[in-house]
């Protein structure tokens, strides 16, 4: 039985076009983008207050935000969580006013909080009422001045209204304003920015100007029909294959390790069917490279549907593997009984390709993550002893990364040599690959390396500890950061032991 090896091959990640994205520095926190940018752009005058529509209130209309603060789900902070803004219907109330009924609900699964209901209107200025306990305050005062303070529903407490000032959101340069709420002492207690057309899209409370707080961002939302960013609440504006992209030819290329082993997967997606269930289904291939031996074999059978689930077709049967259309805050089980949390999305960088998912298995026992970026599929996975992170992929024949070539392998025979052989390349010359057979009589440090005629290394195919054996190279002529070789002759050495060493030439045609 002949036994399947990986060629190792060193690799220099180059950051060219998209492949930037595949870098985790792109995580950080600080580098999260808002959906609005302040601007040093002065403050669209209008002479008629109306024409600017701060505070959109159209039956219909949803906005997603995302909420940070200390809750937490089975000892894990969660970092977001989704809640939804919805205005339902009209509403008469006692005073003869008709307002429109608002509905705060989280979207998230895993938060037991209970839908709250306000009353809200608009006078003709644009300003905006609540309605509680049979009393109407004045919310949002858009006509003052910035400076000016205005009496609460709150005892003892004011707003004031702060700058006025622009952004840009959505390709358009909008009016935004911030409102304080603080004590008599001064202490601010909220901060809320209102936005053309936008209305609240940030939101942020201290209670009793205490260390602990709640943050909302606004995310996405349907608008007046209209729908805007990446709404992953219950509105969901959103196609799920761009998370988890399935075509003929599609490629997945992975660099990590496990425990203190460098590991390389590929996955390709090699066919597809049409399943019992009249569903038609993808084949994936999976190749990996793992303690000096390659495991190549089809790694599973899968469709994504429309609502975000992702099936597996095992014993003739569609099993559920993942779930995608999540709010944040929202858990599922997956078919090996593992629980996971939807903990955060994200814009990492201003672009439609950079919307990310990130998934954590709860309880948090072994730290596993995975991150689904837009548009690529999964970016990166992490666990106990466990990483892996996207080198390159193709999908629907758009490239993306600089490495996505098949795992290159060895072919060891069965028959023990008892001489040291290097053999002639065949073809030669070649492309876009070559076989390289060499035979070593004993075990020892096996060292194969590529040279140009002026001695520079471009390649080292081998270097550690080999088995007596017989082995095939399959190379296919990329040099040490993944590049294509130029036409030329080639030297191939091999050493065995820093004792034994042998050099050939070879022809690549380009």
């Amino acid at each position: 039985m002949k036994k399947i090896i990986i060629l190792l091959v060193h690799f220099v990640y180059i950051s060219v076009g998209y492949a930037q994205y595949f870098t985790e520095k792109y995580f950080d926190k600080n580098k999260n983008l808002l959906m609005f940018h302040e601007v040093d752009v002065l403050l669209k005058e209008k002479n008629d207050s109306d024409s600017v529509n701060f505070y959109p209130l159209t039956k219909g209309s949803l906005w997603d935000y995302l909420v940070t603060n200390d809750d937490t789900l089975l000892g894990v902070r969660m970092t977001a969580y989704t809640f939804i803004k919805e205005i339902v219907k009209d509403t008469l109330m006692q005073n003869g006013k008709t307002y429109k009924e608002i509905k705060f609900y989280a979207g998230a699964n895993s938060s037991n909080k209970p839908a709250e209901y306000f009353y809200q209107r608009k006078d003709s200025f644009g300003n905006i009422y609540e309605y509680i306990d049979g009393t109407e305050t004045l919310l949002f005062d858009f006509a003052l001045p910035a400076g000016s303070t205005y009496p609460s529903r709150y005892e003892n407490q004011s707003w004031t209204v702060g700058k006025k000032y622009s952004v840009i959101g959505f390709g358009d340069t909008l009016n935004a304003v911030d409102f304080y709420l603080h004590d008599s002492n001064n202490t601010i207690l909220q901060l809320a920015t209102i936005i053309e057309n936008f209305g609240l899209t940030s939101f942020y409370s201290t209670p009793d100007g205490s260390s602990k707080f709640t943050r909302w961002e606004f995310w996405g939302g349907i608008i007046q029909d209209k729908p805007f960013g990446e709404l992953l609440g219950c509105g969901q504006n959103t196609l799920w294959s761009y998370y988890y992209p399935l075509h003929v030819g599609d490629v997945w290329k992975y660099d990590g390790y496990i425990g203190s082993f460098d590991t390389k997967r590929r996955y390709e997606i090699v066919g597809d069917t049409v399943m019992t269930n009249m569903k038609k289904y993808y084949y994936k291939e999976y190749e990996q490279f793992y303690l000096n031996e390659v495991t190549k074999e089809i790694a599973s059978i899968e469709m994504l549907d429309s609502n975000g689930s992702l099936y597996h077709w095992v014993n003739d049967k569609p099993i559920l593997n993942f779930k995608f259309s999540s709010c944040v805050g929202d858990t599922f089980s997956d078919n090996d009984g593992f629980l996971w949390l939807l903990t955060a999305k994200e814009n990492i960088a201003d672009s439609d390709y950079n919307y990310t998912l990130d998934f954590m298995k709860v309880p948090d026992l072994t730290n596993d993550h995975r991150i689904y970026l837009k548009n690529i599929g999964l970016l990166s996975l992490k666990g106990e002893m466990i990483s892996e992170i996207l080198v390159g992929a193709i999908i629907d024949g758009e490239m993306f990364g600089n490495d996505t070539t098949s795992i290159t392998s060895i072919e060891r025979i069965e028959e023990l040599p008892n001489d040291f052989v290097l053999k002639q390349n065949y073809p030669n010359p070649f492309n876009p690959s070559t076989v390289i057979e060499f035979s070593i009589p004993f075990s020892g440090d096996v060292k194969l390396e590529i040279f140009d005629l002026l001695g520079q290394s471009i390649n080292i195919l081998i270097n550690g500890f080999w088995e007596q054996g017989t082995y095939k190279i399959i190379w296919n002529g990329n040099t040490k950061n993944g590049n294509r070789l130029a036409s030329g002759v080639y030297l191939y050495r091999i050493i065995l032991d820093n004792k034994f060493s042998k050099t050939l030439k070879m022809i690549f045609l380009n």
